[in-house]
């Protein structure tokens, strides 16, 4: 697994987001992530198998819900 890379797209917009401490959109049908988490893996040796996981883990304690434009 040396020397794989991973590289996240719309980095510039996540450091956006992460400034004002939100990734997520709430409605009331429920969340998504925005910007969608997309990234690209190179150096992967072609002869192997690989998996990829996400954990996504509440970040804090609270819990949020969506208030009519707020």
């Amino acid at each position: 697994m040396e020397g794989i890379r991973v590289y996240l797209h719309e980095r510039e917009l996540w450091m956006k987001f992460h400034n004002v401490t939100t990734e997520m959109i709430v409605t009331k049908s429920g969340r998504r992530m925005f910007p969608s988490y997309r990234v690209k893996v190179t150096d992967l040796n072609p002869k192997a198998r690989y998996v990829m996981l996400m954990d996504v883990v509440s970040a804090d304690e609270h819990r949020y819900k969506y208030a009519e434009n707020e």
